[in-house]
């Protein structure tokens, strides 16, 4: 099994555990992961494995507030301490293969095969794609496997401080949900006592985490436990009145009543029997159950490579329409098909008697205060500036609150808040409030661009808080591979293209889903002029300076050295790596190397750093806008520097 992947084993393969006490093994050696901070670092990157993390950020989650001034050559001696770590076999000052260096961020790259995180994470979204298509044993299997990766909280026993737990505590939430999920399966397909080690860890991290124990309870009541079923259940009402004065919710109680009155459910996949609230024991016959939708019926859609994606808002709109709460994140690219994919589910669940309200950040300075919620919800969110003070904000967000609870009285709320990266910091602070206070019947889903432009400070907040939020679902929409493009190609054109055909396309357009169709849709070879448009008014943003190293970069083949390119651009290699970054930061350009300190200030045979567009279809794009006299310039510079640096 899968899971087996991580215990010490003779083959020499490295092995990487967060999902539980932080552990790197060797083959069948374990090695010590280094001081405390550094053993924290190499964590939060596998945490957020294939994310960069900028360093001002791992600075913080290290430190938090007491940061000393040289927190960040620390880091740098951390990240080559870790590079050697993992890979002992690199030359110093190397990058490495495992962890990588974006602009000013740094990831960590690995497989399913060495890092159980990753594993953990493909297999839910193979399970939950399985779902989607009504496959019910293929994902139960999916689950399970997943489950068994987890030996306890993730990263137990570094002692980090509140920021970095908040991560580990968000990774934990996923462990939730997943079990959450497979709980589900577990009773459809008759297999609970397979989900009970799993679901009993989770339980005992998150004691007064409702969703999960109710859960537990009715796998233990399926498995033959009635009476473990009943202590868990008398263990957590205790627990919610001693430390919070609250008693239990409804889902806890219909899971304790499920146990005294009901035998196990024989559902059909994406349902669970649930007794109708306010039945007892005493009231007679055994109520009717109520079926609770897990996901939308699946149905045919023209989006390619998306059907994991779409299989997780299926599941968090069927909920909604069951009467349930869902809070849902998409996050991409520009161009990674965030607002088609919402289309898609909004339409599913309009076809479901769902109320779509929808509104969107709007990338003009002057747009009003609040207004995507004032296109969602119109005088409900009326707010006159950003300046009222926040008591009146406060009572303003409890409106709309309010005003959602009233209308999902009456029919599920789908409120759809698109392109988060233009919303103004008071619509973001009421995202966060509104997620916080959901009513029953309303999914609250949020999309945003993962760059270009760089989330501001208000909207990581929100980000950071909505993550904390119970049930959250973040999903990253990631470039389409070589087989989804010639899919994307088939279904636009009715021919089936040849496979050189597919990989210039993907080549060109890095699986980027608007340029892949905009590139199909071109009568010619040239850069449509769509995506001209697009990537010129995203280069007028840019500085003077900035932009003219972008058209350079443009000018020369791509991978390039540092080097090369300073040298090129009249620059030099310090002053260079200033102006880049505001090239990664809008994701025109991406940088592979060693850290920034390591590399000489003269050019030299070696090129340590290395720069690329990505896709090589905006390279062209930029290329297009440079005049002939001063792209000949250039080109001649960059000769030249060749010949310099041979």
């Amino acid at each position: 099994m899968l899971h087996r992947m991580f215990t010490p084993s003779p083959d020499g393969r490295l092995r990487l555990q967060i999902l539980g006490p932080l552990r790197v093994w060797r083959g069948s050696t374990e090695i010590a992961t280094g001081p405390p901070q550094q053993a924290q670092l190499l964590a939060l990157l596998l945490a957020r494995a294939g994310r960069p993390i900028s360093t001002t950020e791992l600075v913080h989650l290290i430190w938090d507030e007491a940061a000393p001034s040289s927190a960040r050559n620390i880091l740098h001696k951390y990240v080559g301490a870790l590079r050697r770590l993992l890979q002992p076999e690199i030359r110093p000052r190397a990058g490495g293969s495992y962890l990588l260096r974006r602009g000013d961020a740094y990831l960590i790259t690995v497989g399913p095969e060495v890092a159980d995180v990753v594993a953990f994470r493909e297999l839910v979204a193979a399970a939950r794609t399985s779902l989607g298509e009504h496959r019910p044993a293929e994902a139960f299997a999916h689950y399970a496997t997943a489950l068994d990766l987890w030996q306890g909280p993730a990263g137990d026993g570094l002692g980090s401080g509140p920021s970095a737990m908040a991560t580990f505590t968000g990774l934990d939430r996923e462990f939730f949900d997943a079990c959450v999920e497979a709980a589900v399966l577990g009773l459809t397909q008759d297999r609970p006592k397979r989900l009970l080690t799993a679901l009993r860890l989770a339980a005992s991290s998150a004691p007064l985490n409702e969703e999960l124990q109710a859960a537990l309870i009715r796998v233990l009541a399926a498995a033959g436990r009635q009476a473990e079923a009943l202590a868990v259940f008398a263990s957590v009402r205790d627990r919610l009145v001693e430390e919070l004065g609250l008693d239990p919710g409804a889902g806890l109680m219909a899971a304790h009543q499920w146990v005294l009155t009901q035998s196990p459910p024989a559902s059909p996949i994406g349902t669970v029997a649930v007794p109708r609230p306010g039945t007892s024991p005493s009231a007679g016959p055994s109520p009717s159950p109520v079926r609770v939708t897990a996901s939308l019926p699946a149905s045919s859609s023209d989006l390619v490579g998306r059907s994991g994606e779409l299989g997780l808002l299926r599941h968090a709109a069927g909920s909604t329409l069951a009467g349930n709460t869902a809070l849902v994140v998409i996050e991409g690219e520009p161009g990674s098909g965030k607002t088609r994919l919402l289309e898609e589910m909004a339409a599913e669940a309009r076809a479901h008697g769902a109320q779509v309200l929808w509104g969107s950040g709007c990338e003009v300075v002057a747009a009003p205060t609040m207004w995507p919620w004032r296109q969602a919800l119109g005088g409900y969110a009326d707010v006159v500036s950003e300046d009222v003070g926040e008591d009146l904000l406060f009572r303003l967000y409890e409106q709309i609150v309010a005003h959602l609870k009233q209308v999902s009285a009456e029919q599920p709320v789908l409120l759809i808040l698109d392109d988060l990266q233009w919303a103004d910091a008071t619509s973001l602070k009421a995202f966060a409030h509104v997620a916080a206070r959901l009513p029953d019947g309303v999914m609250l889903a949020g999309a945003l661009r993962d760059r270009a432009p760089v989330p501001s400070a208000e909207l990581t907040r929100t980000l950071a808080w909505v993550s904390r939020q119970n049930g959250h679902v973040r999903i990253r929409l990631h470039p389409l591979d070589p087989g989804e493009v010639g899919e994307l190609v088939h279904r636009e054109t009715g021919r089936h293209p040849r496979p050189d055909t597919v990989r210039q396309i993907h080549a060109r357009t890095a699986g980027n889903p608007f340029l892949t169709l905009e590139l199909i849709r071109s009568p010619t070879t040239a850069v449509p002029s769509s995506v001209r448009d697009v990537v010129q008014a995203r280069t007028e943003a840019l500085d003077e300076p900035s932009r003219h190293l972008l058209e350079t970069a443009a000018l020369l083949e791509s991978p390039m050295g540092v080097r090369l390119l300073a040298h090129a651009a009249d620059l030099t290699v310090p002053t260079c790596l200033d102006r880049l970054e505001p090239l990664l930061a809008a994701g025109f350009l991406t940088l592979n190397g060693p850290d920034a300190h390591d590399i000489p200030a003269e050019p030299g045979p070696e090129e340590p750093f290395r720069v690329w567009f990505e896709p090589d279809l905006v390279r062209e794009s930029v290329a297009t806008t440079v005049s002939p006299g001063r792209a000949g310039r250039i080109r001649q510079r960059a000769a030249d520097a060749r010949d310099h640096l041979v």
